[in-house]
């Protein structure tokens, strides 16, 4: 299950680009979620809380050391999986290399870096690695769900759980997360624009084409990747805590078994 987005890296970054002020973390679980839930997410968790007790009285099968062991190491190839995705998608191309320079052009000159990005290049780059975190964090807690269902009463209660659960947070999410490349495109203006109101003028009699090819790459460009890169991997801090709460109760009933 999901904890507050309020207590998330997440959101911490996103209020200080919009200077508003994060609320305490509430600790209570049912204050957590109230906010979160309408009169059919309770009606529908009522019928749910049935299926949850009629589960639990099942038999199942102690879950080992192993299969505990190959949860984990799932979830950390799908960390660095998408990292390592995250990372490349918001890192700058290498500059290819000239076969000839002219005259006009230094290889530290701005003609020879990536070119300035403009935001909707940005904004569909970082859609696209949306859409490739719920499609792999999704699946892979199916997975984690199926070896709980098969494994002890507790377990089957709480993968029952999740699901009940995940039906209502997870739309909610379904709506928050794709509002973030809105708040993201704010930052990216609001860098672009302080670049620009510290650009100074070259000075009066100069030769505009020297002092453009003389003047270093604009590092706004440099510092909103940064920025994006950052946000991305706190968003998928958030999508990953279901699994990494469903992974841990799994390792704990392992401890407990006989």
């Amino acid at each position: 299950m999901p904890s507050s987005f309020s207590s998330s890296r997440l959101v911490r970054l996103l209020s200080a680009w919009t200077h508003q002020e994060v609320g305490p973390a509430e600790h209570d679980l049912a204050q957590r979620l109230s906010p979160w839930l309408g009169v059919f997410d309770a009606v529908n968790l009522h019928a749910a809380h049935q299926t949850i007790k009629a589960s639990g009285q099942e038999p199942g099968v102690a879950p080992t050391e192993d299969s505990a062991r190959a949860l984990v190491q799932a979830l950390e190839r799908l960390h660095q999986t998408l990292s390592q995705a995250i990372h490349e998608r918001t890192s700058p191309a290498p500059a290819p290399k000239p076969a000839r320079l002219s005259r006009f052009q230094s290889a530290h000159s701005p003609l020879a870096e990536e070119p300035e990005l403009s935001w909707p290049v940005f904004k569909q780059r970082y859609q696209a690695l949306q859409h490739l975190m719920d499609t792999r964090v999704n699946a892979l807690r199916g997975q984690v769900r199926q070896a709980l269902f098969g494994a002890t009463p507790a377990l089957r209660q709480l993968a029952t759980l999740d699901v009940a659960l995940g039906a209502t947070l997870d739309a909610r999410a379904e709506k928050l997360l794709p509002k973030v490349p809105s708040l993201l495109e704010k930052r990216f203006e609001q860098l672009r624009q302080a670049q620009a109101s510290a650009t100074e003028s070259p000075p009066e009699g100069a030769d505009p084409v020297s002092a453009l090819l003389a003047a270093p790459a604009p590092p706004w460009q440099a510092g909103f990747r940064q920025d994006m890169q950052d946000v991305l991997l706190a968003e998928l801090e958030v999508r990953l805590q279901p699994l990494v709460g469903l992974i841990e109760a799994f390792k704990n009933e392992v401890k407990s078994s006989p």
